[in-house]
């Protein structure tokens, strides 16, 4: 009896291990949390990890991706237009600006890809000032 008392007690914290796993698993992941792991994926690329490499990679076709899909919209992809990269992500990784460079001019070969070095809001804050006085004009 000793025995199947013990696999008994043995199943059910297997269970009970394989509930927390689910739970953990399962558990919904917030933008906040995964941006919060960039800095350690760029890290890890930098030390060669191969998954943290991909990672990165994907990252930057992602992008592009995204960036073909505007200029595609826009009747743009047999256009030379600048495509200005900016943020932190491009600040932060070359593999991803490579990345996204070569996805990009797959699809859009005569795209010039720029590289914004100023923090993003300044841009917005041009183009409220734009819009403002635009507004008072009319």
């Amino acid at each position: 009896r000793g025995g199947g008392e013990r696999n008994w007690q043995a199943r059910g914290e297997l269970q009970q291990v394989a509930a927390e796993e689910r739970r953990v698993v399962l558990r919904p992941v917030t933008p906040q949390k995964v941006a919060g792991l960039f800095p350690l994926v760029l890290e890890s690329a930098r030390r060669r990890d191969f998954v943290a490499q991909k990672l990165c990679e994907e990252a930057g076709r992602d992008l592009a991706d995204l960036a073909v899909a505007l200029l595609k919209r826009l009747g743009w992809l047999r256009r030379a237009v600048p495509v200005v990269c900016a943020g932190g992500v491009f600040r932060a990784s070359p593999r991803i600006r490579r990345s996204f460079a070569f996805h990009l001019h797959r699809r859009a070969p005569k795209a010039r890809i720029l590289l914004h070095r100023q923090p993003p809001v300044l841009g917005a804050l041009a183009l409220a000032r734009e819009l403002a006085i635009s507004q008072a004009e009319d």
